[in-house]
């Protein structure tokens, strides 16, 4: 394998690890961010005497379940 090649294919598995350890970064922070809306939304939701479905928990509800189920 010649010289380049490798340099090649090393930069790209850095760039990799480094692209994988942005999105874990984003995971994070968004799960964080639903987690503490969806808290205040129930809070709110709760006090209040709307309909579940037409408030934005539901959104928060599914948005939750689809972002566990991809982690």
């Amino acid at each position: 394998m010649s010289k380049e090649l490798f340099k090649t294919i090393e930069a790209q598995g850095r760039l990799i690890t480094e692209l994988r350890a942005e999105l874990e970064d984003i995971a994070e922070v968004s799960k964080k961010l639903i987690d503490h809306h969806y808290d205040e939304e129930q809070k709110h939701w709760e006090e209040g005497d709307g309909k579940y479905f037409d408030h934005i928990v539901s959104k928060w509800d599914r948005l939750k379940t689809w972002v566990n189920k991809e982690s």
